[in-house]
C-alpha cells in the first residue's frame, strides 16, 4: 500500500491560530530576519514534527507479527520542499525518512546526497522499494537505502 498526505503546499495561507500562532507558515517563512516571526516558525515546525512523532507511534504501535511492527514495513517521508523561506533555495532540504521499509532502509544515518540531486529520487526510491514504478518527476535515479 502507498499512501500520501500533504498538510498544505509551500504557498499555502493556512492560519495557524489553533496552536498560538496567527499567522501562516508561508508567511512566517519570510522572516527576513525578524526574531517574532522566527519564534512564529519555530512554533509553526515544532507542532507538525510533533504530528509526525504522533503518526509514526501509532505505526510503531502496530504489531503486524514476527516481531513487526507497521513502521518496521513502512517508510515515511517528512519534510520541505524549500530550504530557508527568504532565500528560496531548494538544495540542502530538510527531510527525514523513518521506518525501515520492511528491512531495505536500515536507518540511523545522516545522509547527503550531492548538490544537484533531485528529491525525486528519493521519492522514486520509495516507491520502488514497495514494487511501484521506480520513476517520479523529474527523478534521474534510484538512491541507496543501505
Amino acid at each position: 500500500r502507498v499512501a500520501t498526505f500533504m498538510l498544505s503546499n509551500g504557498g499555502s495561507g493556512r492560519n495557524y491560530s489553533f496552536i498560538g500562532q496567527n499567522t501562516a507558515h508561508h508567511e512566517a517563512s519570510h522572516h527576513q530576519g525578524d526574531t517574532t516571526r522566527h519564534a512564529q516558525l519555530t512554533e509553526i515546525d515544532r507542532w507538525e514534527v510533533e504530528q509526525l512523532a504522533y503518526l509514526t507511534g501509532k505505526l510503531a504501535a502496530v504489531d503486524e507479527g514476527n516481531g513487526q511492527t507497521a513502521l518496521d514495513n513502512s517508510l515515511v517521508v517528512f519534510g520541505s520542499e524549500i530550504e530557508d523561506g527568504n532565500s528560496h533555495s531548494h538544495s540542502n532540504l530538510p527531510v527525514v525518512v523513518v521506518g525501515h521499509g520492511g528491512g531495505v532502509a536500515p536507518g540511523g544515518r545522516h545522509v547527503r546526497h550531492a548538490r544537484g540531486t533531485p528529491i525525486a529520487n528519493l521519492y522514486a526510491t520509495a516507491l520502488s522499494t514497495f514494487g511501484a514504478p521506480a520513476t517520479f518527476a523529474d527523478s534521474t535515479g534510484l538512491l541507496p537505502l543501505t
